[in-house]
């Protein structure tokens, strides 16, 4: 049934690299292409977005996201911030507003009090692991409730809110993924030895445990490579690291990628040691690839999808011992079991076949 043609606002604090804004944005495309009227809203300036949206979609940056020096700042800057939000949804007048993130999503909640619009609102971790604050963490608790509808794209992260959101309003929606071209669809022999990880340079993804683990891999096999796709604070102390444990010359930093599936399509492991996840795209990515992956145990939403000796390893997380047993066990796949990780990587395209765009694009239209 086609869902008739809606209003909708979607906020979200800025269209940089994330996985949230990578689902902000396929979520917006998909209902500018079903003939909604679709406005995106971001707290930033929209001077740096990585993803683009095509010009179905009307952009509305409010300049609002300069950091606070302190407390009193930072309480002003988000009563401006509000303030501004309020205006730009009174302009629009939509049906339906969707937000995406924590601190936005308490924003919204705030903004389009009385305005008659349905409020939607997307948790894209896990509440119990991923804090923003003491206040920020409180105010989640306060005002999520006061929202018609709050999504979350893992089951962990479902059971979290159950603490402080009624059960008919919590609703799950897994992250949508594009299947890959065959391009990017390799065996193993057209693939280079390289571990991938894929991400923010964050301490939450751990890249630190990883370069820690393959130094001590890449001791008894030389051959192999790492390669750390993405951006942030911590670059140069990664850099240092590697450096410090004498692998500078096998570890790559290639920054922020515009296409990773280029990468995905050469490497053979796919790494993914962080603290904690909701639903990781990059691993999701990798695996619709048929890269064998290395994940760790703590991270629910990729659990779903990576089975100990079906389809991928499991570390225990946080041990840098653990992980470092984890990828020899990968190496060895797949320098002694070629036709074993072929099973392996077909396991992985199928498992996350479930993800596929229309599916999950479906259950977005539902909650409209």
């Amino acid at each position: 049934m086609t869902t008739p043609c809606k209003n909708i606002a979607v906020v979200i604090a800025d269209l940089g690299s994330g996985g949230a804004q990578k689902i902000a944005s396929g979520v917006m495309e998909h209902w500018a292409a079903q003939g909604h009227h679709v406005r995106c809203i971001t707290l930033d300036d929209g001077a740096h977005d990585f993803f683009r949206l095509s010009p179905a979609i009307k952009r509305c940056a409010l300049n609002q996201k300069a950091p606070s020096g302190n407390l009193i700042q930072a309480l002003l800057a988000n009563r401006n911030r509000i303030a501004c939000l309020r205006k730009a949804l009174e302009e629009q007048q939509p049906d339906v507003v969707v937000s995406f993130i924590a601190p936005t999503n308490i924003l919204c909640v705030l903004a389009a009090r009385g305005l008659g619009a349905r409020v939607i609102i997307s948790e894209r971790n896990d509440p119990a692991r991923q804090s923003f604050g003491r206040v920020w963490d409180a105010l989640r608790k306060r005002f999520y409730k006061r929202a018609d509808l709050v999504t979350a794209n893992s089951e962990a992260a479902l059971q979290a809110l159950q603490a402080y959101v009624p059960e008919n309003k919590l609703v799950f929606i897994a992250n949508h993924l594009q299947k890959p071209d065959a391009f990017y669809i390799r065996p193993r022999e057209d693939k280079n030895n390289i571990v991938l990880a894929v991400g923010r340079l964050h301490p939450q993804k751990r890249f630190d445990l990883l370069i820690d683990a393959f130094a001590r891999v890449h001791a008894v096999y030389p051959d192999w490579r790492l390669v750390i796709a993405g951006h942030g604070g911590l670059e140069q102390i990664l850099k240092a690291q590697c450096k410090d444990r004498g692998i500078e010359e096998h570890v790559e930093f290639p920054g922020l990628v515009e296409n990773p599936y280029d990468y995905y399509a050469r490497a053979k492991i796919f790494a993914l040691p962080s603290r904690h996840e909701g639903t990781p795209n990059a691993l999701l990515e990798a695996m619709s690839c048929g890269v064998v992956p290395v994940i760790s145990s703590t991270i629910e939403g990729g659990r779903s999808f990576v089975e100990e000796g079906k389809n991928g390893f499991v570390f225990q997380s946080g041990c840098s011992e653990s992980l470092g047993e984890a990828l020899v066990r990968s190496i060895q796949l797949c320098q002694d079991e070629p036709d074993l990780y072929e099973v392996y990587a077909k396991r992985c395209r199928e498992v996350v076949s479930v993800l596929d765009e229309k599916t999950i694009f479906a259950r977005w239209d539902d909650i409209l």
